[in-house]
């Protein structure tokens, strides 16, 4: 794919059972593409504008040794550190943010910083395989 030489994090949530709280995993990924642009609206409380992002992850990009798990699967799964994957309400960021305990750690160091609305599984297509992520 053309343009991709941008390098996001993916921040995946877990649930620890041991602290009953929600932990973060960081997973950078090298060689993406990231197209972002603020979209408005008229409402009658007044305008609205939001951030959004796509990001195209094409098949061969470095995924630093992880592996791509579907959602249910990932969520199943009692060992995900050779693994991430792109689940609704995860967040994406755009540059390298694997010291990020959690998204306000990204979102204080990173400009460009969304929660995951989408995930389509284009990996099956004959030229340009990639999974492309929609964030706001």
């Amino acid at each position: 794919m053309k343009q991709c030489n941008e390098t996001i994090t993916v921040l995946n949530r877990r649930y620890d059972a041991e602290t009953g709280r929600d932990v973060w995993q960081a997973t950078v990924i090298n060689g993406v593409s990231w197209h972002s642009e603020i979209r408005a609206a008229v409402t009658q409380a007044g305008l609205k504008d939001a951030k959004t992002a796509t990001v195209r992850i094409p098949v061969g990009a470095d995924e630093g040794g992880r592996s791509y798990m579907p959602p249910a699967a990932f969520k199943a799964a009692d060992d995900t550190s050779g693994a991430y994957t792109l689940a609704r309400g995860d967040i994406l960021v755009r540059g390298d943010a694997s010291d990020a305990q959690s998204p306000a750690d990204a979102q204080a160091a990173f400009e460009d910083c969304v929660t995951i609305i989408s995930a389509t599984d284009n990996t099956r297509r004959p030229h340009g395989a990639h999974r492309k992520v929609v964030g706001a």
